[in-house]
């Protein structure tokens, strides 16, 4: 299984990173979703951009 994450300290989309994660075994009330496709959408992209602590009163991100 893959997961993105953004670098601890770093900003941009160049913070994020693809990582392999290992399966772990489901509880019996979960259940394992196959994601063929996935996009990133305008508060993502702030988030990339202005870090994971921003907040939208503050914002500068245009």
């Amino acid at each position: 299984m893959k997961k993105y994450i953004i670098k601890p300290g770093e900003k941009g989309i160049d913070a994020l990173c693809l990582r392999e994660m290992t399966s772990r075994e489901l509880k019996c009330n979960e259940v394992c979703v196959r994601v063929h496709a996935a996009s990133l959408n305008y508060r993502d992209l702030i988030t990339v951009n202005m870090g994971v602590n921003w907040s939208p009163g503050n914002s500068s991100f245009k």
